[in-house]
């Protein structure tokens, strides 16, 4: 019956990310009942030349094991002196010519590796693997002694298999392969091949190289790792143009690895150790690449004398037993992969929009920082940016905040505008450049001061005489009442129906007589003309009275001495809108017009109602009229006529 026992590791893991592919796969070691015959032929021919000074001393090797002093140099052959080529793995132990050696099972490798402080057992058996995957396998044969060119190199190849061979099984060697050197006091395995031996430069040349070939067998690229969950990340920076990034193999081994990307955006250059990456566009998830390349271990079985299956026993007592030896049994090819993530490094930009003036929108409910819309854009020229190079866009929360991650990188340049603005306030015009570092506290804040939609508010009440030159007893003193309601200006509101809202503010303003010789008299909606108990004015930056977004109303509370708050307000061509002490009604639209819109009154009709205070709507008749003339801004939109009292 034949049992056969194998250890490998084939990653063939699938990822998302970029990476390079790398596919390790371990020796195998086999193992059958049965047994061969060892024969043990020197590999010096008297036709060489052979003298005294190629013997080997005594060595102490590391980890207990030694190296007899010898002549000649040995190899060994199964089932005849020209047979297939084997190769020594205790190092010390006795050997006896031609003599029946039985396969040992898998128990054999954990008592071998329990002597080796940095290798375990499936490590110990990789690394056996990929040294004979690069021994000498053949057979021997008279023509190697009587061709002394092809006889060296064939005997150097063989030396070089058995002294690494001994360099793992001592300790001399590192998981990775690197030399590590003798131990404390003790002798190099290389020493039992000294330098007046005719292979030696056969021998140093296979060492060489074999050694070599392990190490990429074994070695990934640097920057590689042999399963996905290690795979390391790599950012691409923005360099003004595009993304890159360059990686260097300290392994040095690059060259013997294909790299494939599985991605269409990403690009590569390659130079010796170096490979570079490029891509035009961001890569936010990390993209897994593999390298790929094409290696070879042997499979291998260990042969010894009866019983023999404890590691241990041979290194405690080496001349108890005879030689342990391996015999490949075949090569095995396989393509090794191993993995790294390349992306760009994500940024952030944030958006902090606050308002130009509190005062107006806090707490005001046609004014909100929530729905702004903020394009991120690639250009710009000259202040504008370019339309078609929109990438994202950041929506502002009710607190005037928002942000965009997806499609932004750190290290480039982005420009970002308002698109839209929120409720109650002007679009930003300004075009912010900002260049992200990074997410969270590497994000690019883009500060947005925003101005509350008002209108400039200068309202002005005046009165006249119907009749020029007329003596008007004066009208200091007299009162209006404007009121603030902070309601939605899309909604009709009558004046009753805001008669039953609470005003968000409200201002009295007092009449008083101007300077200009004019003979009239004014008031305004401004710091001088308030009287006490007034709420503070809504004013621009400049220090200008401004009415925000919403509804006002206008209406006079208290008369001068001498008349009544009785009359009529006239609107649109002199026409009589309102009769008694009625309130006007205006608003102020997202947009920051003002209605009702300017009318210009050209004729009026003259009431002859006048009143007397104890019978109001009787009396004589009476040709003196005062008007008080509303305006917005510059212009005029209301005209209020007031009854003089008679008596």
């Amino acid at each position: 019956m034949k049992k056969k026992l194998k250890f490998a590791s084939l990653m063939t893991m699938l990822s998302l990310v970029m990476a390079f592919f790398v596919q390790p796969a371990y020796a195998a070691y086999e193992y059958t009942t049965g047994n061969i015959h060892v024969y043990n032929p020197a590999l010096v021919s008297y036709y060489w030349g052979w003298d005294g000074d190629w013997s080997v001393p005594y060595l102490e090797l590391s980890n207990g094991w030694n190296c007899f002093s010898t002549d000649t140099t040995y190899t060994f052959t199964a089932d005849s002196y020209r047979g297939r080529v084997g190769y020594c793995y205790a190092p010390g132990v006795n050997f006896t010519d031609q003599t029946e050696y039985y396969s040992k099972d898998e128990a054999y490798f954990e008592s071998v590796a329990d002597t080796l402080p940095h290798l375990d057992k499936e490590k110990l058996i990789e690394l056996t693997g990929y040294v004979l995957s690069e021994s000498y396998k053949g057979y021997l044969s008279q023509s190697y002694f009587e061709d002394e060119t092809s006889g060296k190199d064939v005997f150097g190849h063989i030396l070089a298999s058995q002294i690494l061979l001994w360099e793992v099984i001592v300790g001399e060697r590192s998981e990775d392969f690197t030399y590590l050197g003798p131990w404390q006091g003790c002798s190099a395995c290389k020493d039992a091949i000294r330098p007046v031996n005719p292979v030696y430069d056969s021998f140093i040349s296979h060492y060489d190289a074999m050694e070599a070939a392990v190490r990429k067998a074994l070695n990934y690229p640097s920057f590689a790792k042999a399963s996905v969950e290690d795979a390391e990340a790599f950012a691409m920076e923005w360099d003004g143009d595009k993304y890159s990034l360059t990686l260097r193999d300290e392994n040095a081994v690059l060259n013997s690895y294909d790299i494939i990307t599985g991605n269409e955006n990403i690009r590569m250059s390659r130079s010796g150790d170096t490979v570079t990456f490029y891509s035009e566009y961001p890569v936010e998830d990390p993209v897994l690449l593999t390298v790929e390349t094409a290696v070879r271990s042997d499979s291998f079985m260990v042969w010894g004398s009866p019983g023999q299956n404890d590691f241990h026993d041979i290194a405690n007592n080496p001349y108890s037993y005879n030689q342990t030896l391996l015999f490949d049994t075949g090569t095995v090819s396989f393509t090794k992969t191993a993995y790294f993530n390349v992306y760009t490094k994500a940024g952030e930009i944030e958006i902090s929009k606050t308002s130009a003036d509190c005062s107006i929108t806090d707490g005001n409910m046609n004014y909100s920082l929530e729905g702004a819309v903020y394009g991120v854009y690639t250009e710009e020229n000259a202040g504008f940016v370019n339309e078609d190079s929109l990438i994202g866009e950041i929506v502002t929360d009710e607190n005037g905040n928002g942000s965009i991650i997806a499609g932004i990188s750190a290290g480039r340049t982005y420009y970002v505008k308002e698109i839209s603005s929120p409720k109650g306030y002007l679009l930003d015009e300004s075009v912010y450049a900002v260049t992200p570092s990074g997410t969270g506290s590497g994000s690019a804040v883009v500060h947005s001061v925003e101005r509350p939609v008002n209108d400039p508010m200068v309202l002005t009440l005046s009165k006249g005489s119907s009749v020029p030159g007329d003596d008007i007893p004066s009208l200091e003193g007299t009162e209006f009442t404007v009121k603030y309601y902070d309601l939605d200006p899309d909604t009709d509101y009558t004046a009753e129906e805001l008669d039953e809202k609470e005003a968000k503010r409200t201002w009295i303003i007092t009449v008083k007589k101007m300077d200009d010789g004019s003979g009239l008299f004014k008031t305004q909606l401004g710091p001088s003309y308030l009287a006490e108990g007034s709420d503070e004015l809504y004013l621009s930056e400049n220090g200008e009275t401004i009415m925000p977004v919403g509804y006002f109303s206008i209406k006079e509370t208290k008369a001068s001495p001498g008349y009544t708050c009785q009359g009529a307000t006239y609107y649109s061509g002199g026409q009589i809108i309102a009769e008694g002490n009625a309130t006007i009604v205006g608003r102020v639209d997202f947009e920051g017009n003002i209605t009702p819109e300017g009318i210009n009154i050209t004729a009026l009709s003259v009431l002859n109602d006048p009143v007397d205070p104890e019978s109001p709507g009787t009396g004589n008749s009476t040709s003196h009229l005062i008007w008080l003339i509303v305006s917005f801004a510059a212009i005029t939109a209301y005209m209020i006529c007031e009854r003089k009292k008679e008596y």
